[in-house]
C-alpha cells in the first residue's frame, strides 16, 4: 500500500513534467533575433532627358539615389562626350563627390557620349550607372529636314525589388508631324553597354510593346524603348532597374577591437533563418556554396575562401550558425540549425523535434593581414528554400589595419 500511495502521489509531478516536455516539443523555444550590421550598397539613380535628338541637343542630367541602411549619400557624374573612353567632365570636380543629388544641363553635339553617374554611401560602398546620349543631324532618308522626332513614352513597373524581379515593360509613341512606325525594347543587363536581349529580335516592331520580364539574379539592368517615325528619325528613352538581394538570411559581423598588419584576421559571422521556411545549403569542394571574400576599399580582392567541405545545413526558422575565427581555430556555434557531415558526426542528431544548441571547434590556418589599409568582409552564401535556388552576398562595415 505504501508503494501504491507514493506512485500515486508522484503521478502530478510525472503528468507535469510530460506536459512541459510535449510543450516544448511542440512549441520550442527559438533562437534570438540577432541584429544585422551587414551594409547594402546604395541605389544610383541617373535620367537623362532627352537621351537622343537633333544637334545641338540640350540634355538635362539628374543623379540621385536611394539607400536600404538609410545611410547618407554622395553624389558624382562623369561625361565621355566623344564615347572614346576618356573622361572629359567630372562634376562635381576630379576625385570629390557632391553631398546633394546633381541637376545639371549640358549640350552635346553630332555624336555619341557616355555619361556616367556614381553614388557613394558613408560606408564607402558604391554604385554606378552609365546612359548613351545620341545625338545626330536632322535628316530625312539622308536629306536634311526639319522633322520633329517623335515621343517615346516607356514604363517599367516595378523597378526595384528582390529577385527573381517580375517587371511589366510598356513602350508607346506619338509623332506631332509625321507617324511612329516602329518600336524596339534593348536589354543592357548589368548595364556595362551590352546589349543581352531586344524585342523583337531583329528590326522594329509596328505596334507598341507590352511585356512581361523576369530578372533571375541579383543586379542591374537598364531598359531601352526606341520609337521610329516615318522619316526615320528615332527617339531613345531607358530606364533602370535593381534587382535586389533577397533577405531570407540576416548576418552579423564583427571584428577585433583593432588591427595591424602581421596579425590574424580574427572575426565572428552569425547568419540567422529570417523565414518561416527550411534554408539549406549542400556544400563539397567540388561546389562550394559558402565563401568569405575579404576586400580592399578600392574593390581589390585580397583573398576569396571557399570551404573546401563535404556538408548539408538545415537552418529551421531563426536557425541561427556562429563562424568564430581565432588565431588557428574555428569554433561553429549553432542553434535550431542541423548539420551533417561527412568528415565529422552530425553535430545534432535530433534537428527538427528539440531547441537545441551546441558548438564544436576545429583547428583552421586563419588569414593574416599583410597591407594597412580600409577593408571590408564579403560572405556569399547559396542555398534552396521550398524547392528555389538562391545566392545572397552580404557586405560588412569597413574596418581599418595600422601599420
Amino acid at each position: 500500500m505504501k508503494a501504491l500511495r507514493r506512485f500515486v502521489a508522484v503521478l502530478p509531478l510525472v503528468f507535469m513534467t510530460s506536459c512541459d516536455l510535449l510543450n516544448n516539443f511542440l512549441n520550442p523555444k527559438l533562437p534570438d533575433q540577432i541584429k544585422s550590421n551587414t551594409n547594402h550598397s546604395p541605389r544610383a539613380n541617373l535620367v537623362i532627358n532627352p537621351e537622343s535628338g537633333y544637334s545641338p541637343l540640350n540634355a538635362n542630367i539628374f543623379l540621385d539615389g536611394t539607400d536600404e541602411d538609410n545611410e547618407s549619400m554622395k553624389y558624382q557624374v562623369r561625361i565621355d562626350y566623344n564615347k572614346d573612353g576618356t573622361i572629359d567632365e567630372i562634376i562635381p570636380a576630379e576625385g570629390s563627390f557632391s553631398s546633394s543629388p546633381i541637376d545639371i544641363t549640358r549640350t552635346f553635339n553630332t555624336g555619341n557620349s557616355i555619361i556616367y553617374g556614381t553614388v557613394k554611401d558613408s560606408r564607402g560602398l558604391k554604385s554606378e550607372r552609365n546612359i548613351e546620349v545620341i545625338v545626330s543631324e536632322p535628316t530625312d532618308n539622308g536629306n536634311p529636314t526639319t522633322n520633329i522626332l517623335p515621343t517615346a513614352s516607356l514604363s517599367v513597373s516595378p523597378t526595384s525589388g528582390q529577385y527573381p524581379l517580375t517587371t511589366n515593360i510598356s513602350l508607346t509613341g506619338t509623332d506631332s508631324d509625321g507617324i511612329v512606325t516602329g518600336y524596339k525594347l534593348e536589354i543592357d543587363l548589368g548595364e556595362d553597354g551590352t546589349i543581352d536581349k531586344r524585342i523583337p529580335e531583329t528590326g522594329f516592331s509596328p505596334n507598341p510593346i507590352n511585356t512581361i520580364e523576369i530578372f533571375n539574379s541579383v543586379g542591374n539592368a537598364r531598359i531601352y524603348g526606341i520609337v521610329k517615325d516615318n522619316k526615320d528619325g528615332e527617339t531613345k528613352k531607358s530606364i533602370s532597374i535593381s534587382a535586389l538581394e533577397r533577405n531570407d538570411l540576416t548576418a552579423k559581423i564583427d571584428f577585433a577591437p583593432s588591427y595591424h598588419v602581421g596579425d590574424k584576421f580574427n572575426f565572428s559571422a552569425e547568419v540567422q533563418n529570417n523565414t518561416a521556411n527550411e534554408i539549406t545549403v549542400t556544400n563539397s569542394s567540388a561546389s562550394p556554396n559558402l565563401e568569405y571574400k575579404l576586400i580592399k576599399e578600392d574593390g581589390t580582392l585580397v583573398f576569396d575562401k571557399k570551404f573546401p567541405y563535404d556538408f548539408l545545413i538545415r537552418m529551421h526558422k531563426m536557425g541561427t550558425i556562429k563562424l568564430s575565427y581565432q588565431d588557428t581555430t574555428v569554433t561553429t556555434t549553432i542553434s535550431n540549425v542541423y548539420i551533417e557531415s561527412k568528415l565529422i558526426p552530425p553535430i545534432d542528431i535530433l534537428p527538427s523535434l528539440f531547441p537545441y544548441g551546441t558548438s564544436k571547434s576545429i583547428s583552421d590556418p586563419g588569414e593574416q593581414l599583410n597591407e594597412a589599409g580600409n577593408y571590408y568582409l564579403q560572405t556569399i552564401a547559396r542555398y534552396s528554400m521550398d524547392g528555389n535556388n538562391y545566392q545572397v552576398t552580404l557586405n560588412s562595415e569597413q574596418f581599418n589595419v595600422a601599420p
